[in-house]
């Protein structure tokens, strides 16, 4: 087992790709072109659970299940 102080220093054994940059700085540009539309659909049991949906990059959604 790792201990914590090895794994806040951990940065993996991969390599950076060379357009690491370039890659996160597009998503980026993506995911701010988004207008986002969050909606909240209650489960359809007697719970207190609700499950939000947001828009995410083009053609996706995030959903979760939350407490309401």
């Amino acid at each position: 087992m790792i201990d914590i102080k090895q794994f806040k220093d951990y940065r993996g054994m991969g390599q950076r790709p060379a357009d690491f940059d370039a890659f996160w700085a597009l998503g980026l540009k993506e995911m701010r072109a988004v207008a986002p539309e969050v909606h909240q659909t209650p489960v359809p049991i007697k719970s207190r659970l609700a499950q939000p949906t947001t828009t995410g990059s083009p053609g996706s959604a995030a959903r979760a299940f939350t407490r309401s």
